[in-house]
């Protein structure tokens, strides 16, 4: 049961003054805890006021419980701050240069292009220059491991907004499905620009996903229920 000893209410009024600066809904998880707590002292020594006295005088001053509840927090938020910024720093780098090299491969025509070995003798696939577009995906391939560390990030980020959450997940199976689109074969055609088209959509798509999980680091909030 709940105390109502006016010394542990305003024990509570002042704690609560003191946490007004910080988000209402962890202000009332640590009022709720701090009472909880005091209830519980306070029935196992019946209530009386020399025991209430006893358990505030243990407890410490509100200024010394506001000060550790917000030092709690603040580390709180700058794990999540981290989680956030890793997760987004990981998916950019597992997605963007591998679009970005098919994104040009495609529009410098190097996959038509012809090129000049760089030996005598030596065969034409080996040049660093002869891109066909299949490179993207090799890249795409060995940067996996770097999109699973942005992907179980974003998954263990309590401070993403459930959106931006969604579309840090969907960036690496997006980029990879706009790099096997455009390695099939397609001329200067409708189909050859659609593919172009799912590209450059692609790029932006993922771009746009780690640009806001990047700012939502900078104030990360709890996600809806």
């Amino acid at each position: 049961m709940s105390s109502t000893h006016p010394q542990v209410e305003a024990y509570l009024d002042d704690l609560a003054r003191m946490l007004a600066d910080i988000d209402p809904g962890e202000r009332d998880d640590i009022l709720a805890s701090v009472r909880e707590h005091l209830d519980a002292e306070i029935a196992a020594g019946h209530g009386s006021d020399a025991v209430v006295n006893a358990t505030l005088l243990r407890l410490g001053p509100p200024e010394q419980v506001a000060a550790a509840a917000r030092t709690n927090t603040s580390g709180a938020v700058r794990r999540t701050s981290g989680l956030i910024r890793v997760a987004s720093l990981a998916t950019a780098l597992a997605t963007l240069p591998g679009l970005l090299l098919m994104l040009w491969v495609k529009v410098t025509g190097l996959r038509q292009a012809g090129v000049t070995p760089l030996e005598p003798g030596w065969p034409e696939e080996v040049s660093l220059f002869a891109l066909n577009g299949v490179e993207a995906l090799y890249l795409m391939l060995l940067c996996a491991p770097v999109w699973l560390v942005g992907l179980g990030c974003a998954v263990a980020s309590e401070g993403l907004q459930r959106r931006t959450r969604q579309r840090l997940i969907w960036a690496g199976p997006t980029g990879f499905f706009a790099v096997l689109v455009m390695l099939q074969p397609a001329g200067p055609s409708i189909v050859g620009a659609f593919a172009l088209l799912v590209l450059i959509v692609a790029v932006a798509a993922v771009g746009l996903a780690c640009r806001a999980a990047w700012r939502e680091a900078e104030n990360p909030v709890a996600l809806e229920p």
